[in-house]
């Protein structure tokens, strides 16, 4: 499915955020925090996990800054929903996986993703992996298709929370 009327990646963000709240929410890799706005009237609680130190972060939105390695994250019990907006792409496709599977079925999961492989700056965190419709699917993925940027057609993964 193609979402059309969706020139930025805020609005395809709160389009799919429209009627959700969270309790307790982390942003794994949100970089300089920009898109932080779209989901904090979202959550009580907004964690942004990166390795580098952003000092906007905390400006964004966010209530709390983790520096660590997506990997190595330890996900809080009261997490109930995780956002990784345009970050999967710079892990290898075995790490994007194990991270996944340590996030659960049990949490709202929300993933922004370039539908194929694009030129990115090597001096920062390069895209070193694609993840397609048919890799997010396979993990339980509601996937779709949106405009951004007008010209590029990237993707907006959700996985609802599955209770026990």
């Amino acid at each position: 499915m193609i979402l059309k009327g969706f020139w930025d990646k805020g609005a395809a963000i709160r389009y799919f955020l429209r009627d959700k709240q969270f309790s307790y929410s982390v942003d794994l890799g949100p970089g300089s925090g920009m898109l932080g706005s779209f989901l904090k009237p979202h959550t009580s609680h907004l964690v942004g996990v990166d390795y580098v130190p952003q000092k906007f972060i905390l400006q964004n939105g966010y209530d709390e800054f983790v520096q660590s390695y997506i990997q190595d994250y330890a996900f809080p019990p009261q997490c109930d929903s995780v956002f990784m907006l345009d970050s999967i792409e710079h892990m290898l496709d075995e790490d994007g996986v194990k991270v996944l599977e340590r996030i659960g079925t049990d949490r709202y999961i929300m993933i922004t993703t370039p539908s194929k492989m694009r030129p990115s700056n090597p001096m920062f965190n390069p895209h070193i992996s694609v993840w397609n419709r048919a890799k997010l699917e396979a993990l339980g993925f509601q996937v779709y298709n949106y405009m951004y940027l007008v010209f590029l057609r990237d993707l907006i993964s959700i996985r609802e929370a599955q209770k026990p």
